[in-house]
């Protein structure tokens, strides 16, 4: 059931993903712990998914299926404390959380994936508590998070949005700062 739920969550059929993942969960072995982790990462990543797809046409069902996400990764977070992707889980939980508006929490779980040093959700996680903090009028933290984006990833695609960001919020503090 997992390879069958993992190639619908490739595919982007989340629907047919979370049925095939959840299946998955209910008739997997209790000792098969890397299999029941990765099941309920690519569950609680496919109801997040879907529910952003939902947001538009069906903001109750979107609504439903984020919350459900959030609840699914602490599932998974509180039975496999010790899963490899982690790191990759609390990011997740993160973007579900940003997309129900529960800024706090999002922020609570991007901070839990800079725990991980060598995580590559890192820079993201820095990205979106720049973003949140931006949000909320936090230009100080905004900028720190911007910066430490900055300083680590030149590379990467949201280099150029995340400088400008950034840009925006210096101004925003030189004018708090007159």
């Amino acid at each position: 059931y997992y390879q069958a739920g993992y190639c619908q969550y490739q595919l982007k059929q989340y629907s047919e993903a979370i049925e095939q993942l959840e299946l998955a969960i209910k008739k997997t072995p209790a000792d098969q712990k890397v299999s029941l982790a990765q099941s309920y990462l690519f569950l609680g990543d496919a109801e997040s998914k879907l529910g952003k797809q939902l947001r538009e046409n069906d903001p109750e069902a979107a609504t439903q299926l984020l919350t459900t996400s959030t609840q699914t990764f602490t599932t998974l977070l509180r039975k496999f404390p010790e899963f490899e992707n982690a790191d990759q889980a609390w990011y997740f939980k993160g973007e579900a959380f940003e997309s129900l508006k529960r800024y706090d929490d999002a922020a609570a779980a991007f901070r839990k994936v800079l725990d991980y040093p060598d995580s590559e959700f890192r820079l993201e996680a820095q990205y979106g508590l720049g973003f949140i903090y931006e949000k909320n009028g936090k230009y100080d933290l905004a900028h720190q998070h911007y910066n430490e984006f900055e300083s680590n990833g030149q590379q990467h695609g949201s280099f150029q949005e995340v400088r400008f960001r950034n840009g925006e919020v210096l101004m925003q503090l030189a004018q708090a700062a007159r």
